[in-house]
């Protein structure tokens, strides 16, 4: 289980294998193709190079290890794994045909996710 940070460099939420984990371990959605997707199934972006993308272009998210987008917070984390958890770095994909601007998102991830989630 690895850490998800947004643009401030705070833990907002988990991945685990394929899925995405709030804080309390429910499932927000999957990363399926290098997209990912909300539990309802709605594609919310891309998940490319340690980042999340929102439709935009925009990263409203990273894992630690991340490359290839905007500039991380100081001090953000090299790779940060739950204790234990014995899970291996994802695959890397071909890349999507997202437009990316590597530049943050304005939106912050709880709103971004939960308002896709409801």
């Amino acid at each position: 289980m690895e850490r998800i940070y947004d643009s401030t460099g705070n833990p907002v939420a988990w991945i685990h294998g394929q899925f995405i984990l709030d804080e309390q371990f429910e499932n927000l959605g999957h990363v399926q193709s290098e997209l990912f997707f909300s539990t309802k199934g709605d594609c919310l972006g891309q998940f490319s190079d340690g980042y999340f993308w929102e439709l935009s272009g925009s990263a409203i998210g990273y894992i630690g290890g991340a490359a290839n987008g905007p500039v991380l917070p100081i001090g953000h984390p090299k790779m940060d794994y739950a204790p234990n958890s014995g899970m291996t770095a994802l695959s890397q994909l071909p890349p999507n045909p997202f437009n990316r601007l590597n530049i943050w998102s304005q939106n912050n991830w709880s709103n971004y996710i939960g308002n896709l989630n409801v």
